[in-house]
């Protein structure tokens, strides 16, 4: 797998959703996102999302992760504005420095609330749905002890009956390739599947 050991190959299948984080209330959680990849335009890029304020356009390879539902601070919410390139050389406006946290890029989780099934997904303006769609997306479920007594009573499934579900719309080219125009619709005379 790409993430074996803790570390991350080139070998393996990546998939969709992402790795899955677990947590615990009154455990806080906190994760390095780090950013590694190539300044490239991506198929479906849509600028106009941008209102014409070039740096929140460009690099290509920006990315924040937002974890919705997470309570936290500002400087882990992971704001559309507060993205990132690769080593931190380009950030947007409203990035924020995380290294009370640990290593920069450590964003803190606290676990404060009650248990439920969170998720996490890249946020950086213009480019969310790009990098969702290549799979930068996962599941953040964390537990309580309410969550616990009900399992533990059989009124809730665990284990190997917990599962996650994704559900989400995707229209694809008669090649395979995900339709991902760079115009606000797609175009009718291109054949889909």
């Amino acid at each position: 797998a790409p993430f074996a050991n803790g570390a991350i190959t080139s070998a393996g299948i990546w998939h969709f959703p992402a790795p899955t984080i677990k947590g615990t209330q009154g455990r806080p959680v906190r994760v390095q996102w780090l950013n590694d990849l190539p300044n490239e335009k991506p198929t479906g890029f849509d600028p106009t999302v941008c209102e014409g304020a070039a740096p929140d356009c460009y690099q290509y390879n920006r990315i924040v992760t937002h974890v919705h539902g997470a309570h936290t601070g500002p400087e882990s919410d992971g704001l559309a504005l507060g993205w990132f390139a690769p080593g931190f050389t380009e950030k947007g406006l409203y990035w924020e420095s995380t290294r009370q946290h640990g290593p920069e890029g450590t964003y803190y989780y606290p676990m404060d609330q009650e248990a439920s099934t969170i998720w996490y997904h890249d946020h950086a303006v213009g480019l969310t749905h790009n990098n969702t769609n290549m799979g930068m997306a996962g599941f953040f479920p964390f537990t309580d002890n309410n969550e616990k007594a009900l399992q533990n009573s059989g009124k809730l499934p665990t284990g190997a009956q917990e599962l996650g579900f994704a559900l989400q719309d995707r229209i694809f080219y008669n090649d395979g390739q995900m339709a991902m125009p760079d115009a606000p619709i797609l175009d009718a005379n291109y054949p889909l599947i």
